[in-house]
């Protein structure tokens, strides 16, 4: 009979072992990058996500920032002088024209006002697609909103609205849409058309279609109901034939004097 010690013994279950442990591996999938080096994949997690803290807090800070400077300039907008005057008349009357020279603060100010008195879903009509884009950026960055909630835009082949978008930039053409769809409007209490002055085409038909609007829901509103309210701005409109025209009724009409003189920083 053959006698094996136990070292040997043991150091044959050690050959074994390392022999079966190597076939596993060469049968086996290879590691992956994060598996063979998991303490420095683990410290590029870390550096990803402290450089995406910063980059939060930089945008944050920015933003704050630009609110800060926004509100600034807003006091300094000749429209802010008229704020209560304006608002005693459209709560008085259904439609008003506010006239003002470019820079007055007519675009920007006057839906924020509405919003501020309590109207809701407020639609501002643009003859142009920049025109919308821009000004509900810059309202938007005044109200310290990201652009697409509260505040936002529409214009062809772009929606940057949700359910929540209570000011509302779109071109002419866009209303004149929601009009073949909705001939009373429900949905908005109250519709800015800015830029009168350039009278497209798209412009002149909203004159008409709107007037209407106005006159009907009037007759609908009910005690609870809010009745429908038209602004109407723009810088160089004739307002004596503008308020002979048959197409408003019930007009009033107030003239902000004045531009804007603060400084404009341009970044390209």
């Amino acid at each position: 009979m053959t006698t094996i010690s136990t070292s040997e013994h043991n150091r044959k279950r050690k050959r074994s072992r390392s022999a079966l442990l190597g076939s596993s591996r060469g049968s086996g999938r290879s590691k992956s990058p994060s598996e063979e080096r998991p303490r420095k994949r683990h410290k590029s997690n870390y550096n990803d996500k402290s450089n995406n803290h910063a980059e939060k807090t930089k945008k944050r800070r920015m933003n704050e920032r630009l609110i800060q400077e926004n509100a600034i300039e807003k006091k300094h907008l000749p429209i802010e002088d008229y704020k209560e005057e304006i608002m005693n008349l459209i709560l008085k009357n259904d439609c008003v024209v506010v006239t003002g020279e470019t820079g007055s603060g007519k675009s920007t100010q006057l839906s924020q006002f509405l919003y501020a008195a309590g109207f809701r879903n407020i639609c501002v009509t643009q003859p142009r697609r920049v025109g919308a884009t821009s000004l509900s950026l810059r309202v938007s960055q005044e109200m310290g909103c990201k652009l697409g909630n509260l505040v936002g835009y529409r214009i062809r082949f772009s929606d940057c609205t949700n359910e929540h978008t209570q000011i509302c930039y779109m071109t002419d053409g866009i209303l004149l849409r929601e009009v073949l769809h909705d001939k009373l409007l429900r949905r908005y209490d109250c519709v800015i058309l800015d830029e009168a002055h350039e009278r497209s085409l798209q412009t002149d038909i909203l004159f008409a279609i709107l007037r209407d609007i106005v006159l009907q829901r009037k007759q609908t509103a009910s005690e609870h109901a809010k009745p429908f309210k038209l602004l109407v701005t723009s810088a160089t409109l004739d307002v004596n034939k503008f308020s002979k025209f048959s197409v408003f009724v019930l007009l009033e009409i107030i003239t902000v004097n004045g531009a804007n003189k603060t400084q404009t920083q341009i970044l390209f």
